[in-house]
């Protein structure tokens, strides 16, 4: 407990990233943060969530095993099960977990000392004093965002929402409150009525120009979070920096949370994703 708050943390995992998810399972027992860790796999999808996945899978809409549809699913089933107050750390399982410094409490207390419901983590670079010589890319909305989702939430005309950098799902905490449901229920609205906004359909409304490419669960996220006007902090607090055309996490690397993107796939998938790679090879060369 922390000032009276359960802290559980939330990652998902397929089979297929066992070696990922034992290893943050590890760093997050050794950092003492957390009174329960849940890892989470398919194999905690309830009937509902099977027979979506089969659907997906069916229609071949395998990204982010099924888009991430699972993540704001899970999020309300764990919100359900905690007590007010309490909180849920979600991190995409290819990011790392430390403990060098005391920021890991420094946001439950801008969590619990302020009363808020939410702390999420935007690409800005606000209050950070950062080696100039290190550059961050700079991830507005519009590059990020279909023009048919800033449709949806009736924003695509507010630049204070499609040019203001866009926030990262990749990591987040919630703390229960009757806004934390309200926000998750309407995220998961999104992907039962309009998973066309989610998935890499063309948009109908032609895209801002400089467009590339939907973030899929994370861009409802990141909307939804700008609709509701939270606070944030930086995502280059866990995010990579390029120096001399090189990513570099000297900026950060005491910080609790890392997004390393450090997926170890078994043995089987690692052959296959090779031999994908080779066949796309000679797709292109064939081609040109």
């Amino acid at each position: 407990m922390y000032k009276n708050s359960k802290v559980v943390l939330f990652a998902f995992g397929t089979s297929d990233l066992k070696i990922s998810s034992e290893r943050i399972k590890k760093q997050a027992i050794d950092s003492k943060y957390y009174d329960e860790i849940k890892i989470l796999s398919p194999k905690d999808f309830d009937k509902k969530m099977l027979k979506t996945i089969n659907e997906l899978i069916k229609n071949k809409k395998k990204r982010g095993y099924g888009y991430w549809f699972w993540k704001p699913l899970f999020l309300q089933k764990i919100i359900d099960e905690i007590s007010e107050n309490d909180i849920i750390h979600y991190v995409d399982i290819g990011c790392h977990i430390q403990n060098k410094n005391n920021k890991f409490y420094e946001y439950l207390d801008f969590l619990i000392d302020q009363n808020l419901w939410i702390l999420p983590f935007q690409y800005h670079l606000s209050n950070n004093n950062y080696p100039k010589e290190i550059n961050f890319e700079t991830r507005e909305e519009f590059k990020y965002t279909k023009a048919d989702l800033f449709d949806y939430f009736n924003c695509m005309h507010d630049k204070h929402v499609t040019h203001s950098p866009q926030y990262w799902a990749g990591t987040f905490f919630l703390r229960k409150k009757e806004k934390t449901n309200f926000f998750l229920k309407d995220w998961i609205k999104v992907f039962e009525k309009r998973f066309d906004l989610v998935d890499d359909t063309t948009s109908r409304i032609k895209n801002f120009d400089g467009f590339i490419e939907n973030r899929h669960d994370q861009s409802v996220f990141s909307l939804l979070c700008k609709k509701n006007r939270v606070n944030s902090f930086s995502a280059y607090e866990c995010e990579w920096g390029e120096r001399n055309n090189f990513r570099t996490w000297d900026h950060n690397w005491e910080n609790p949370i890392l997004a390393k993107r450090d997926l170890k796939f078994n043995i089987f998938k690692r052959f296959l994703n090779r031999q994908l790679k080779t066949i796309k090879r000679y797709k292109k060369k064939i081609l040109k």
